[in-house]
C-alpha cells in the first residue's frame, strides 16, 4: 500500500460526527454511536480521548443527560469509570 498516497487522500476527505440531541427517535443513538465509532477507527483515536470527543457532540437533552451522568459519577467518586467501552 502507498501510504503517502493514503495520507494525501485522507487530509481531503471531510468526515464529521454528526451532534446527538437526545431526542426519543427509534435507533437515533445506535446511528450515531455507529458514525462516532467510524470515526474513531478512520483516525485512529486513542481509547482515553473517545469519552471527551463523543460528549462534544452531545447537544441539548443528551447533553443534560450526560452532565448529570458526570456529577452522579463524581460524587460517588466512580468518575474512573468514564471510559469508552463498545
Amino acid at each position: 500500500m502507498d501510504y503517502q498516497l493514503f495520507d494525501e487522500l485522507t487530509k481531503r476527505m471531510k468526515v464529521d460526527v454528526p451532534d446527538f440531541d437526545g431526542k426519543l427517535e427509534p435507533n437515533a443513538f445506535e446511528d450515531w454511536l455507529i458514525v462516532v465509532e467510524d470515526y474513531f477507527d478512520w483516525f485512529v483515536v486513542l481509547k482515553d480521548c473517545k469519552v471527551c470527543y463523543a460528549r462534544i457532540n452531545l447537544k441539548e437533552h443528551a447533553r443534560a443527560w450526560w452532565g448529570s451522568m458526570e456529577e452522579l459519577l463524581c460524587f460517588t467518586q466512580h468518575l474512573q469509570f468514564l471510559t469508552w467501552k463498545r
